[in-house]
């Protein structure tokens, strides 16, 4: 049910700077003691390139960044 949901948005290209920019998101998380997925900091980088929002159910106070 979710992919049907998510094949109505245009799927995003990647390039080397956001792999770049991913590391970057690991070390900055990895530094103040919290952990993620691969994908979690390659989205965050390519919605930081984009300006784009990430949408979460998780509390505000769970990310203390």
């Amino acid at each position: 049910k979710l992919r049907d949901r998510l094949r109505a948005f245009a799927d995003l290209a990647l390039d080397e700077s956001d792999y770049e920019e991913a590391a970057t998101c690991f070390n900055r998380c990895r530094a103040k003691g919290l952990q993620g997925s691969n994908t979690d900091f390659l989205m965050c980088a390519v919605s930081l390139r984009r300006d784009l929002a990430i949408l979460t159910t998780d509390k505000p106070d769970e990310f203390p960044l």
